[in-house]
């Protein structure tokens, strides 16, 4: 007969239990050791981490498994929401499609309206807010030069534009956001989409 290496338990086979090599009774087991609910390996009540449903975990499982600096109930806009959807889709349908929201300074109510409005686009672009100032309402990073010089001229709109430095990047006024929206609109479609916009006068 074994005994239990706690209480001194008289055990019959069918009756001990193991934590690692310590013969032990099935209360004493319970007492002091539980199993990882992920890989299944025994561990003390004392090391298990247990999650919100109460299952308890070894370390390496839980760190693998849980990330403590994920919000419960994260907010998820309505455009990031389709965006999930689409790219789910031509995921489960086999197709790649780079589209994807207009970047956006989020703590600009205009710009989420006028990001939620544009949807999807072609081709990457970070759009700010800027004051309105008289020498210039737009601000544009140099690659995009030509492509806002070309925009202007077809739709002969007289705006005062400073080119930049940086990468696909457009600073538009406050006036401009706030009353001239669909010229707004306009352009951030001349500029993210693919087709040659630009070329046709609004």
């Amino acid at each position: 007969m074994s005994r239990c290496e706690v209480c001194n338990t008289e055990l019959a086979q069918d009756e001990i239990r193991y934590a690692h090599s310590t013969i032990l009774c099935a209360d004493c087991f319970d007492d002091g050791y539980t199993y990882c609910s992920r890989c299944d390996s025994v561990i003390t009540r004392s090391e298990a981490i247990y999650d919100d449903c109460g299952d308890a975990y070894c370390q390496s499982c839980y760190d693998e498994n849980h990330d403590d600096n994920c919000p419960d109930n994260p907010e998820v806009n309505e455009l990031d929401r389709q965006l999930i959807v689409h790219l789910s889709r031509n995921w489960l349908q086999g197709k790649v499609d780079n589209r994807k929201p207009l970047e956006i300074n989020q703590n600009d109510h205009t710009l989420v309206k006028l990001r939620k409005q544009i949807g999807l686009v072609d081709k990457s672009l970070y759009c700010y807010g800027l004051v309105n100032r008289e020498e210039y309402q737009i601000t544009a990073s140099f690659d995009l030069m030509d492509e806002v010089k070309k925009y202007l001229a077809d739709r002969k709109l007289q705006l005062n534009v400073q080119f930049v430095a940086g990468t696909r990047r457009l600073g538009i006024s406050d006036d401009l956001r706030t009353n001239n929206p669909n010229t707004t609109l306009d352009l951030l479609k001349a500029l993210t989409s693919n087709t040659d916009t630009a070329a046709s006068a609004a």
